[in-house]
């Protein structure tokens, strides 16, 4: 994720794990792209555990999201 849907520098991005939690694997589909080009620069609001991921700022252990297309 970024503030600019047209952001391409890793660096300034957030990555977010859609895996380890319910709520996780919700938003995945929730912001899913493939098959939805309409949800391209939606905003997405995430709370979880800040923590690095591959050297990288991200968020993991999601435990609420809100998202508005």
């Amino acid at each position: 994720m970024a503030d600019n849907a047209e952001e391409t520098d890793g660096s300034k991005c957030l990555l977010v794990k859609l895996n380890d939690t319910d709520a996780a694997k919700s938003l995945r589909d929730a912001a899913k792209l493939e098959g939805h080009p309409e949800r391209i620069g939606m905003t997405v609001y995430v709370n979880g555990l800040k923590k690095a991921n591959y050297g990288l700022p991200g968020i993991h252990e999601i435990d609420a999201f809100k998202v508005e297309e």
